[in-house]
């Protein structure tokens, strides 16, 4: 599981389906009931490989089991499965649903002191926001989200930055467009 767990953080996806199948294989050749904190944690890297892959249907699916399993203290682990289940719904069009879902993982990750989860929530919630034309409110967003940054090169941040960029683009404000391009080409 661990293997899974740093291949798939890596941006390397494949052979983790079989990763998975073969723990839990393992897990029921035992004879004893699995813990299910591990049974969430397999279904959590699930959805995640379903968002490496695009496949909304996998996200959904293993998002919505993930909590079933993960004990309530595990509030990063849930975060993470409605983070997902956000993005789901993002490619599916699904805004309003998408939106309450990025929402939720934010104020979940916030609780948790998770400032990665909060940033990856508040990326989600600036997009949907910037589909839904409230470009004030995505750049709002978007800043907010440099801000819990502080400065750190994540390489995720790279997103609020194409979003600033786009929004100042629509705004004609072409030297702000281009820095924010930049910027997110460094990281």
């Amino acid at each position: 599981l661990v293997q899974a767990t740093v291949r798939l953080g890596g941006g390397q996806s494949a052979g983790i389906t079989e990763m998975l199948d073969q723990v839990e294989a393992n897990l029921a050749a035992r004879g004893t009931p699995p813990d299910p904190h591990l049974l969430g944690r397999i279904a959590n890297l699930r959805a995640m490989l379903g968002l490496s892959r695009h496949r909304a249907d996998v996200m959904i699916a293993e998002s919505r089991r993930a909590p079933e399993y993960l004990p309530p203290d595990d509030v990063a682990g849930r975060a993470s499965a409605i983070q997902t289940l956000g993005y789901a719904h993002q490619v599916l069009g699904e805004r309003a649903e998408a939106r309450a879902a990025y929402s939720e993982a934010r104020g979940m990750s916030r609780g948790a002191g998770s400032r990665f989860g909060e940033l990856i929530s508040l990326i989600g919630l600036g997009t949907v926001e910037e589909l839904d034309t409230e470009l004030r409110a995505a750049a709002a967003t978007y800043e907010e989200t440099l801000r819990l940054a502080a400065g750190l090169p994540f390489p995720v941040i790279a997103e609020a930055h194409l979003g600033l960029a786009r929004i100042h683009y629509e705004w004609n404000e072409l030297d702000d467009a281009w820095q924010r391009g930049q910027r997110a080409l460094e990281l």
